[in-house]
């Protein structure tokens, strides 16, 4: 699982992200509520994204759906 939050600004937050692992395309994603991260270490509830892969790579890449994307935290979770 992927968790990309936006900064507390909230400003330039990107609306879709494609989300690549070694250079393939596993998908696009949109935005979602999340609350309390879905009880995971990370503190925030409200509009982002979590991604959930079912996949392993060494070269994650996320394009972002037009302009700048401000983002304020990335984290992973899985093994």
């Amino acid at each position: 699982r992927i968790y990309l939050i936006p900064r507390s600004q909230g400003d330039s937050f990107p609306t879709s992200v494609t989300v690549k692992v070694d250079g393939a395309t596993i998908g696009t994603f949109s935005q979602t509520t999340i609350s309390a991260a879905d009880g995971q270490a990370i503190s925030y509830s409200g509009t982002a994204y979590k991604i959930d892969l079912n996949t392993s790579g060494t070269t994650f890449r996320f394009e972002f759906s037009a302009g700048n994307a401000y983002i304020g935290e990335l984290e992973f979770w899985g093994t």
